[in-house]
């Protein structure tokens, strides 16, 4: 019965199971089960969990841990204890937590219950991520991984590699993020519903970390790219091409560079993201132009106008004035092209931007030009 109160607390039904937990557990007393009606307590515990009710279920987790030192299971305690600290996570009481979980994992690890070991590891370094300490919180996401590679868990050592990996990205440690990181593909050979997601990463994060070459950049990003298309995350998917056709446009590839941002265009009006598909728009205009294709540019860059304008983005606004004069001084309408180009200074002027002092020098030589045209 208590199996059956386990399986609806899985399918997200927590009251139901709390009616067939709570049957469970009156047997179990009726029986005189002290270890059989912790079980049934543990579970109730974590139905009122998924409820919310965060100090209900931290009282019967209380009084299940109480059963199960009674009754000397070492390894249900651990798991009580476990629970516990999730529980006092919820509440926001992060160092009770820790406690519980640290007491959780020492019982663990002496009955031997590595699995238990290493999901307790995880959640205390998800904790100690929360109280600032981190260098604790990356020695438990290592312990857990080493444990679960002992133990051929492969999926589960991968999601282990992938939480020290965030951290190092989050700290801006590129080198070793990748070092980390780039453990996880060769761990998916052997998984056959291995997260594509997630193994993507070491690709992506490759691919825009500035000490990477250009070369590595564009075929890092392809990869990782590819792996998201796969996944079926297209947003990723996209923000992967748009990185592959910037690196590519800079490798001066400028066909590859157009083929990506084509289809990261796509891709985000597709899922109505205005700005994003503005963004890729504009590097998309400034291929064109490098493939010598003025006209085209210039119809992107006014595409590309709209959606910013549209977004409220004024800082890709005045780019796209800048870009839209400049399809427009090779096409020979020059009046046109200094009105926007002035426009667009005057926007990125008001932002500070990094574009203004070779916007200023260009609209001078236009001028300049167009004096001389005079005499």
């Amino acid at each position: 019965m208590s199996d059956l109160g386990v399986s609806y607390n899985k399918f997200q039904d927590p009251r139901r199971a709390i009616e067939v937990l709570e049957l469970a557990r009156g047997i179990a007393v009726e029986l005189g089960e002290a270890l059989s009606e912790a079980t049934a307590i543990i579970n109730i515990g974590a139905s009122y969990k998924l409820l919310g009710d965060y100090r209900r279920s931290a009282e019967l987790l209380e009084t299940a841990l109480t059963l199960c030192r009674r009754v000397g299971n070492r390894q249900r305690e651990a798991i009580a204890l476990g629970s516990l600290g999730n529980v006092y996570e919820h509440l926001g009481d992060l160092t009770r937590g820790s406690e519980l979980y640290q007491e959780s994992i020492l019982i663990a690890s002496t009955i031997g219950d590595r699995i238990l070991e290493a999901g307790g590891l995880n959640s205390l370094g998800e904790i100690w991520i929360s109280l600032g300490q981190r260098h604790r919180a990356l020695e438990c996401f290592n312990r857990a991984a080493t444990i679960y590679a002992d133990l051929g868990a492969a999926s589960r050592q991968r999601l282990a590699i992938a939480a020290a990996g965030m951290m190092h990205v989050e700290d801006e440690n590129w080198p070793q993020a990748m070092h980390v990181l780039d453990q996880m593909p060769a761990l998916t050979s052997s998984i056959e519903d291995f997260d594509l997601d997630i193994s993507g990463v070491p690709d992506l994060f490759a691919a825009l970390n500035e000490e990477t070459d250009d070369s590595e950049k564009v075929s890092r990003a392809e990869r990782a790219a590819q792996i998201y298309h796969k996944s079926g995350n297209r947003e990723i998917e996209a923000f992967a091409l748009y990185t592959l056709g910037f690196y590519s446009k800079r490798s001066a590839d400028y066909e590859r560079a157009r083929r990506a941002l084509e289809a990261a265009v796509e891709i985000y009006r597709d899922l109505g993201l205005g700005n994003d598909e503005a963004d890729a728009l504009t590097e998309l205009c400034d291929a064109y132009m490098l493939l010598g294709e003025p006209e085209t540019a210039a119809l992107l860059s006014q595409r590309a106008l709209t959606l910013h304008r549209d977004a409220g983005n004024s800082v890709g606004e005045g780019i796209d004035l800048l870009n839209l004069a400049e399809c427009q001084w090779k096409l020979g309408h020059r009046a046109e092209a200094t009105h926007n180009l002035e426009a667009g200074l005057k926007i990125l002027e008001e932002k500070g931007h990094e574009y203004v002092e070779q916007a200023r020098k260009t609209l001078a030589a236009w001028r300049a030009e167009a004096c001389d045209d005079s005499d």
